[in-house]
């Protein structure tokens, strides 16, 4: 099994040592010993982690060098998890790194059982972020656009305007016979938005008997009839944030179409 790789970055090479022995057993290990050989170190080797101190040469006073490179870093990969290792000084910048992303940080000198255990967290919610993103590359891949079948002129013209609708923030009207793939069009539309990490909820207009039709859209509150024992949120308020597909609407009633009409033009309801 391929041990993953991590860079330590720290102009002393008695802390590099102890950072090194503390985790060689398990990992593969990348050392530099200031911005520049860290960076040509990341390029070469792409490691999983990084362990920097924040005092590097030439501004050993400061913490200057190292902020400089984990903003280098992060521009570099995103999702790279870095560790800060430092002195009790930079406790207020370490932190205030930390809420900005920073994966941990770790007061000098470190303990070795304590950085293996955050460097392993680290690592395992890295890969973990990976797996999401594929995860969320799989569902565009196989819902989004990539998914709908046609060649023809017309069908490049559809493409191409729900490729647009898809980056907008409006209602959506799709007319077609039956089987002509207008759930696989919501879907993609959903998929390729801004609103994809969020809920996409279908309402089938045909298949819901009328006389509950509204407490799908609208929900309910306790006692409001006759079997409801509890809230009950509805469809509509389910899809915030995200996508609501109203299937064969023109099957509702004119009423219930009606008390759409707000939701619709609106995005509000009581």
């Amino acid at each position: 099994m391929t041990k993953s790789k991590i860079l330590l970055v720290d102009d002393q090479a008695t802390e590099r040592r102890l950072l090194y022995h503390a985790l060689k057993k398990d990992y593969d290990i990348v050392e530099a010993m200031d911005r520049n050989s860290a960076m040509q170190a990341f390029r070469h080797h792409q490691p999983e982690l990084v362990v920097l101190d924040l005092h590097l040469p030439p501004h050993l006073d400061e913490p200057t060098e190292g902020l400089r490179l984990q903003q280098q870093l992060h521009v570099l990969s995103p999702e790279l998890p870095i560790v800060i290792a430092s002195g009790d000084q930079d406790r207020r910048v370490a932190l205030e790194l930390v809420r900005n992303g920073v994966a941990d940080f770790l007061l000098k000198p470190v303990d070795p059982e304590v950085l293996r255990v955050v460097v392993l967290r680290a690592i395992e919610r890295a890969a973990l972020v990976r797996e999401a993103h594929e995860l969320r590359a799989e569902v565009r891949e196989r819902y989004g656009f990539g998914a709908l079948v046609g060649e023809s002129t017309t069908m490049a013209a559809v493409f191409a305007k729900l490729h647009k609708l898809a980056q907008s923030n409006t209602t959506v009207l799709l007319l077609g016979e039956t089987g002509t793939g207008k759930s696989a069009v919501a879907r993609a539309l959903h998929v390729a938005s801004s609103r994809a990490d969020n809920p996409f909820v279908v309402v089938d207009g045909a298949s819901i008997a009328e006389s509950l039709m509204e407490s799908e859209l609208f929900g309910h509150v306790r006692g409001a009839f006759t079997g409801a024992a509890s809230d009950k949120p509805g469809r509509i308020e389910e899809a915030d944030g995200g996508t609501l597909f109203l299937d064969e609407i023109g099957d509702m009633s004119p009423a219930l179409q009606t008390r759409l009409l707000r939701v619709l033009a609106e995005s509000e309801f009581y």
